[in-house]
């Protein structure tokens, strides 16, 4: 669908294409396995997620890891709450 000299980044399961936008496009499944960031940062940073199999928190990036996972691959990652802010008052 997309030329191949557009690619970023590749590895065993992803390639990163660049278009009008960055897109992460999951290898061994159809197209519709896919996701479309604003900044190549934040389509590395499902990457990682992916691997760590990590639910993502923000709402933007939770949608996106559906869209390249399975239902039960999406199941089988574990959500990390984010730690309580710590003020020093005085």
């Amino acid at each position: 669908m997309f030329d191949n000299n557009k690619i970023l980044f590749e590895d065993k399961e992803f390639k990163i294409i660049r278009s009008c936008d960055y897109v992460v496009i999951r290898k061994n499944n159809s197209y519709s396995f896919h996701s479309h960031f604003r900044k190549y940062s934040g389509a590395i940073g499902l990457i990682k997620l992916f691997y760590k199999k990590i639910r993502p928190s923000t709402n933007y990036f939770y949608i996106a890891m559906q869209r390249v996972t399975t239902e039960q691959e999406f199941n089988n990652f574990k959500t990390i709450r984010l730690k309580q802010k710590y003020y020093n008052r005085k």
